[in-house]
């Protein structure tokens, strides 16, 4: 109970401070810090559980992230954690509700295949992954469709 407690007070005491930054902005470019801040409340969502929550910081990241000019505008280590986190919930969203992709600027420039180990996947999993739950709109189309599976083993190596 007691990290439950101190857990929701971090919550609100990061809600509030970033309220803070948001009062500054455009005045006042957004940190990395507060950057990072509400990618950690997304990363906290997530393993809460919170579907709902963690889209709505994870919409608050994207704009944040578009507004200081794309993930290039971070250091390296910066970038590939929040290219990492876009990876991840975008792909999983692309699963569970269709939910459509927002291109990142300077995404293009990203491949990110170290394990995350807050999360637990590697890009090429979880791409795979969303693959297979398009493979549903393609069945109306069997040649297009036996390419897609083809492709798909191809690129994970089953073929």
């Amino acid at each position: 109970m007691d990290a439950q407690t101190a857990a929701a007070n971090y919550y609100i005491r990061t809600m509030s401070g970033l309220r803070s930054a948001l009062t500054e902005f455009p005045r006042k470019p957004f940190s990395d810090e507060s950057i990072l801040a509400v990618a950690l409340l997304c990363k906290y969502e997530i393993v809460r559980g919170s579907v709902k929550q963690w889209s709505v910081h994870l919409d608050a990241l994207e704009k944040l992230v578009i507004s200081r000019g794309g993930l290039t505008s971070f250091d390296k280590d910066t970038a590939d954690f929040l290219w990492g986190l876009f990876l991840y919930t975008h792909n999983v969203a692309k699963m569970t509700n269709r939910r459509p992709i927002t291109p990142i600027p300077g995404a293009e420039n990203f491949t990110f295949t170290k394990l995350d180990i807050y999360i637990g996947y590697t890009e090429e999993i979880i791409k795979i992954c969303a693959r297979i739950s398009d493979l549903p709109l393609l069945s109306q189309d069997p040649v297009a469709l036996g390419l897609e599976i083809h492709m798909m083993m191809k690129l994970s190596n089953v073929v």
